[in-house]
Formats: C-alpha cells, structure tokens, sequence
C-alpha cells in the first residue's frame, strides 16, 4: 500500500510532464505511461481534454498502446458531454480494434443514450470486424438495442455483406429473418457483394446468399437483371440462377 501511495504522485508528475514539458520531455513522459499501463489509463482520458493537439496525439497513441486493459474505462468516457473528447475515444478504440468490440457491443445495451449512440458511432468506424458480434443483437430482448445493431449495420453497408452472409449460413432460424431484414434496408448496394459472394464461396454460401437475394425481391430483381445483361460470365450465371427461383409475388 505504501509503495501505492509512493507511485500516485511520480504519475501525476509524469503527466504533468506530457502536457506542459517540451517535445522531448513529453515524448520521454509517453514511453513512460505506456509502461505503466492500466494505472496510467485515467489520468491519460482525463489528459486527452488538453487543448494541445501534439499532447493529445501523444495520449492516443499511449492509450493504443496500452490495448485492451484501457478499453473499459474508454468505453465509459463515451457518455461524456465533451463532443472532441468522446471523438479522441471513438477513434482510439476504433485503433485498439478487435478487442475492443465485445465491450462496445455490451454498451449498446447500457440504457445510457449517450453511451449506446457513442458506441454506435464508434462500431460503424470499426465496420466489418464488429459485424458478427452486432448480429447477435439483431434477436436481443431489448427493441431499442435491436434498432440500435440494425442501424449500425446498415451504416456499415455493402462491406458487411460478406461477414453477414458468414453469420447468416450458420445461423440459427430465429436469427436469419432479422439479417435479411438488414440487407434489405441496405437495399440494392447489398447486391453485387451477395453476387461476389455466390462466385467466391463454397456451395453453401452461395445458397444462403441467392435465398437473401430472392427476400429481398424487388430491391434485388431490377439489378439482378441488369447483371444477367451486361455482367461478367460468372457475375451472369449467378444472376440468371438467382432470377430463376423468383416468382411473379416476388417482384
């Protein structure tokens, strides 16, 4: 406890030192905290509110550098009132990457708004690697945590349509409606990626993704089309195949 006691006040020297000590002095303060780690993480937040964009650069990367401990405490700071500080996080977190995403996601479902649409934010910057953990959202219990996951995804758009494809084929029943939900309010951007994927994939991909094709019937029929026309050899088989198990009701 003593030695606890002794190391507070060194690491509020060594902050004080990255926000006010020339570049060298800051720099030698970074490489510092970033070896304190998880201690160092609030005090680091708190000095991202510097108006020194040099300084807060500095901090970002630290934070990056610090990875996944410093992750919870980032997350928190999203509800703050502050729009450039909630920004600095966002894009940390986004940097920090995989690890970040379970917590994010988990934060959709905080009931704090401010929380839930910053972490929305931050999931729509960190894009296709969210979307597995987004679609497990799209059956939770709470409506406004479903909204949240399906606006996410739509933001993210066309670039998910792979990794949703992915989650749809192994998918159980209750999920795969609330996913062709989501292609079709992504709509016709969603369809070359689908056709891509039908060329690329294995047989099961490509039946899961003509099934989504066909949900989202006349969204998909009018492009569908086009591609049997004027497409690439592979683009045209796999629209012609696609178009063949529409029906009139569908389009």
């Amino acid at each position: 406890m003593r030695d606890e006691k002794r190391q507070l006040p060194e690491m509020r020297d060594v902050l004080t030192q990255l926000r006010n000590g020339d570049r060298a002095v800051k720099e030698h303060a970074a490489e510092v905290l970033a070896g304190v780690g998880e201690p160092a993480v609030p005090g680091l937040i708190h000095a991202l509110k510097d108006p020194d964009i040099d300084v807060q650069d500095l901090v970002c990367t630290v934070l990056v550098h610090i990875g996944t401990p410093a992750v919870p405490l980032l997350v928190r700071s999203l509800q703050e009132d502050d729009e450039e500080l909630v920004g600095l996080v966002g894009g940390v977190l986004a940097e920090i990457g995989d690890e970040a995403i379970d917590v994010l996601v988990h934060a959709l479902s905080s009931g704090i708004p401010a929380l839930q649409l910053s972490a929305g934010a931050t999931l729509i910057v960190m894009g296709v690697p969210a979307v597995p953990a987004l679609t497990v959202c799209l059956v939770h219990e709470d409506d406004d945590v479903r909204s949240l996951a399906r606006a996410v995804l739509m933001e993210i758009g066309p670039p998910a349509a792979v990794a949703l494809i992915d989650t749809y084929m192994n998918a159980r029943e209750e999920l795969k409606v609330p996913i062709q939900d989501v292609f079709a309010e992504i709509g016709q951007d969603a369809v070359l990626p689908l056709v891509a994927a039908m060329i690329e994939g294995g047989p099961r991909i490509r039946e899961c993704a003509s099934k989504v094709l066909v949900s989202m019937g006349g969204q998909a029929y009018p492009l569908l089309r086009q591609i049997a026309e004027e497409g690439t050899d592979p683009e045209r088989n796999c629209a012609v195949y696609v178009l063949s198990l529409f029906s009139v009701p569908d389009v």
